[in-house]
């Protein structure tokens, strides 16, 4: 009797686990939100002629889907998501430098801890990319370029940037 006791007691823990995943399973995401199906939290990030706009600026950490949609008529555009403090480093102004100079550079190689990238999106085109973002704080920013010769137009320069605030998961 003893030791059916002590099982039960051992797997009281586990049991009132299950009762609370089922219950939050049975609960209907909130628009933008985590969903309960994957576990992925989704933002849409609207791209327009040297402006971000995204749904959603606070999310928890996590795997995250980027929802890309470039609403210019006839610009192309970027994603890059990585470290905020990025954009204050050397390296990271010297990338913009050779861009704006009509020289090839290569982000991941100016830019530490990149967490992501579309691609270069086309003029009323989008794309979707995952990453997995630990807690901190992140720009999404557009370092495409324009122009012809050696002086080019980098969007960032333009102001094509946002943050992004991480919260740990609760």
């Amino acid at each position: 009797m003893l030791r059916r006791i002590r099982v039960a007691v051992a797997l009281l823990p586990l049991v009132l686990t299950l009762v609370v995943v089922q219950s939050l399973a049975d609960v209907p995401p909130s628009a933008g939100a985590q969903s309960s199906d994957d576990d992925v939290t989704v933002i849409h990030a609207y791209m327009s002629d040297y402006d971000f706009v995204l749904d959603r600026t606070i999310i928890p950490a996590g795997r995250v889907r980027f929802e890309v949609l470039n609403i210019s008529n006839e610009t192309r555009h970027e994603v890059w998501i990585y470290p905020i403090e990025q954009r204050d480093t050397a390296r990271f102004h010297e990338m913009l430098h050779l861009k704006r100079t009509g020289q090839r550079a290569d982000e991941r190689d100016f830019v530490d801890g990149v967490l992501g990238s579309s691609g270069e999106v086309q003029a009323g085109e989008a794309a979707t990319f995952e990453a997995v973002f630990p807690p901190g704080l992140y720009e999404v920013g557009c370092l495409a370029r324009d122009g012809d010769g050696d002086e080019r137009l980098v969007h960032h320069d333009r102001g094509m940037f946002a943050a992004l605030a991480v919260r740990p998961s609760m």
